[in-house]
């Protein structure tokens, strides 16, 4: 009688194949539940968003939030300020910044999680902030935030907002304007607004 030691090779084989086929049962699964994580989390990222928005409009007589504010020196937009000299952005200088504890980075409140740092341009010449979310500006902010689609329209009220189901505040804004890696917007453009030969879609829908 000889006392076995190990298994044979097709034993081996056997629990390499049973091994493959739970992966293959169970990876669809997990990656499943990844993405349902992450969209969880980019859902309570737009809320904070829109629940500092709503504090704003408190504060501001109803007033909406405007996208941007001029300045001497630089713009303030609502995520921060753009420093020409320094070419930093300062996040405590934004519209929205006293309402969120939060701060302009990766990981944080700005930024979608299923669209990580490094993944995309970051907006203008200098870069320095992440934020893959954009501001329905065409809808909600004054005349003189600076872009002439808005000439000649009035600051709405939160309590202009007719249908506040339909009505995106906030939302993902990647522009696929270059082969390489999408640009990252902090305004969000009405469909087809660069489209040819189209105009853009209602903003207030």
């Amino acid at each position: 009688m000889h006392r076995r030691d190990g298994f044979t090779l097709i034993e081996l084989l056997m629990v390499v194949a049973i091994i493959a086929l739970l992966l293959g049962v169970l990876l669809p699964s997990l990656s499943s539940a990844r993405d349902a994580g992450r969209r969880a989390v980019c859902m309570s990222n737009q809320r904070q968003l829109l629940t500092a928005w709503t504090m704003y409009a408190d504060d501001h007589r109803g007033k909406a939030l405007p996208h941007a504010a001029p300045r001497t020196m630089r713009r303030v937009y609502w995520y921060g300020s753009e420093d020409p000299v320094s070419g930093r952005v300062i996040h405590e200088e934004g519209t929205l910044s006293p309402y969120l504890d939060a701060t302009l980075s990766a990981r944080s409140v700005f930024e979608c999680p299923a669209q990580p740092e490094g993944s995309y341009r970051e907006q203008g010449s200098y870069g320095g902030f992440t934020t893959t979310y954009g501001y329905n500006a065409y809808a909600l902010s004054p005349p003189s935030s600076g872009y002439m689609d808005l000439a000649g329209r009035r600051w709405p009220a939160v309590h202009d907002i007719h249908r506040p189901s339909d009505l995106f505040v906030f939302g993902d804004t990647l522009l696929a304007m270059h082969a390489d890696l999408p640009n990252n917007s902090a305004l969000l453009d009405p469909p087809m607004l660069y489209a040819r030969r189209r105009g853009p879609a209602d903003p207030w829908s």
